[in-house]
């Protein structure tokens, strides 16, 4: 599992806010892009192709 938390130009950092319509651990925060690496991929590729994957934004 791949798991990188993105940080903006200030040190501000993204995070992911469940909505509380769900019915698992609704309002809690939880990871806002992760997955597992693939064969052959860093752990800075797969952090980027998930963050474009799952979130729309080209992590640098």
């Amino acid at each position: 599992m791949c798991l990188r938390y993105s940080l903006k130009d200030k040190g501000e950092i993204f995070l992911q806010k469940r909505s509380l319509k769900k019915d698992l651990y609704p309002g809690y925060y939880a990871c806002s892009a992760s997955g597992h690496v693939e064969y052959g991929e860093s752990y800075e590729e797969a952090a980027r192709r998930e963050l474009l994957e799952e979130l729309g934004i080209e992590g640098r």
